[in-house]
């Protein structure tokens, strides 16, 4: 997911057509892709057909409401982000957004300046699929300050097939992935690079040997079993300014 606002889809979901021609306009006039929903519903068929990098939604809405609408686009596209909108900050619904996983409640009338900051920060995210298959010892991150801030957002996924249906919905992504993985799978990485020629995988482990030359071609970098999760996410930064300036 390039980090430029103009090409960062921003899908608007509200009954009000007021606010939403307001929210357009502004993020437009910022550069954003945008996209409207009328509803819940209409949402979710957005994001089934294009998924959007964030999602500005109000919380209540004719028939089926924010959070609803949230869990369900949860399940078609997992990166999603959501920022909800709503005139009643103490509301259940508010409770039940912020344990889904809502990246803020804002309170109506919005602030703009706030919004920005916060689609921004979003935008510049760069989600890392990490494969890790279920009979293997996991690929080892650190857990603490590092990944936040280089704002790596880390997906774990147990096969390859799930890789596959996670690309299908998000066509730019970092694979970080055991090169003895790396062994069984050269037409499930073909299949990758088809969905996504940019995408960057990363195998950890030694270069490999020419039994794994139909894979090698498909890998973008190497790093040792004890790397440092600093220095990936220096080669992830090296690799994204390098396309942003193409």
């Amino acid at each position: 997911m390039a980090p430029h606002s103009e090409s960062t889809r921003i899908l608007i979901v509200d009954d009000d057509k007021g606010m939403v021609s307001t929210l357009s306009d502004i993020l437009s006039a910022c550069g954003y892709k945008i996209s409207v929903a009328g509803s819940g519903h209409e949402a979710i068929h957005q994001a089934h057909t294009a998924t959007p990098h964030a999602v500005l939604m109000d919380i209540r809405m004719p028939g089926l409401n924010g959070v609803d609408t949230f869990r369900e686009m949860k399940r078609l596209a997992p990166d999603c982000y959501v920022i909800f909108m709503t005139a009643y900050a103490t509301s259940e619904l508010v409770e039940e957004a912020r344990r889904e996983g809502a990246v803020e409640v804002l309170p109506k009338p919005i602030d703009m300046e706030l919004t920005l900051d916060l689609l921004s920060e979003i935008v510049s995210r760069i989600p890392l699929l990490v494969l890790d298959q279920e009979d293997e010892p996991p690929i080892e991150l650190e857990t603490d300050e590092t990944l936040t801030t280089a704002k790596l957002d880390v997906q774990r996924v147990p096969s390859i097939e799930k890789a596959v249906l996670c690309f299908e919905k998000e066509p730019w992504r970092v694979v970080l992935l055991d090169l003895e993985i790396a062994k069984t799978v050269a037409s499930e990485l073909r299949i990758l690079h088809e969905l996504n020629p940019n995408v960057l995988i990363v195998a950890i482990g030694d270069i490999p040997k020419p039994q794994l030359a139909k894979s090698r071609s498909m890998i973008s970098a190497y790093l040792p079993k004890d790397f440092e999760t600093a220095d990936l996410v220096d080669m992830i930064r090296l690799v994204v300014e390098r396309r942003a300036a193409h």
